[in-house]
């Protein structure tokens, strides 16, 4: 469903009266139900440190000589839509040779990084990358720092919250769970109707697909004993 689609289900199912051709400058208790959609949508987003698998993107971009700090959101990477790295899923080739990519040393320790790389005549150092580490800002940072524009980095990071602005807008979230989205929403349109009987079942049924999207858009569990 889309965002138009969403919000006239939701303007039925809570029985709200308005006006509902558009979601575009909505007005009047219409208006409310445009909110609730759209806030529901960020609620679900936001659960679980946005760590859901249709969240999950990959990037990749050549590198520049003697540069080492890459901003995700500036050039080359340029992402619009980025909001976290996922640890341990950066990657290097050469030369277009995807078949020879290596693993990237992740660090987790910024302060340990800096201390052993980021010092004195070893900032200065220029060859094929290593190792990377996030820093505070979230650009990453290889080392050694690229020798030319020959090399190519791959990597995974978790989108921000999608914003629905347009009717025909649709969630990213898989179709099969678009109603979730419906029962948090009615859920937040109940507090405010004071409608106790609504908020029960957008409750219940929330709380079910919920657990079935988990099951399905959440990765496993894993001990991961790489990096430092």
């Amino acid at each position: 469903m889309n965002r138009l689609e969403l919000a006239q289900t939701l303007r039925r199912d809570a029985g709200i009266s308005g006006s509902d051709d558009t979601t575009i400058d909505p007005s009047g208790e219409w208006a409310d139900v445009v909110r609730w959609i759209d806030r529901a949508w960020k609620d679900i987003q936001l659960r679980n440190a946005g760590t859901w698998n249709w969240m999950r993107k990959s990037v990749q971009f050549n590198t520049l000589a003697n540069v080492s700090t890459y901003s995700p959101t500036a050039a080359p990477m340029s992402l619009t839509d980025f909001g976290k790295w996922v640890n341990y899923s950066f990657r290097v080739y050469q030369g277009g040779d995807v078949g020879n990519q290596l693993d990237l040393t992740h660090w987790q320790s910024y302060e340990l990084f800096r201390s052993s790389y980021l010092i004195g005549s070893l900032v200065t150092e220029a060859s094929r990358p290593n190792d990377v580490v996030i820093a505070p800002n979230k650009s990453i940072i290889l080392y050694p720092a690229p020798s030319d524009t020959t090399f190519t980095v791959t990597a995974d990071y978790y989108s921000k919250p999608q914003v629905l602005a347009l009717d025909t807008d649709e969630p990213e979230m898989p179709e099969e769970f678009h109603e979730l989205i419906l029962y948090r929403a009615l859920m937040f349109a109940s507090q405010v109707e004071g409608a106790t009987d609504n908020y029960a079942i957008g409750e219940k049924e929330f709380k079910a697909m919920y657990n079935r999207l988990a099951l399905d858009q959440l990765p496993r569990m894993v001990v991961n004993r790489r990096g430092i």
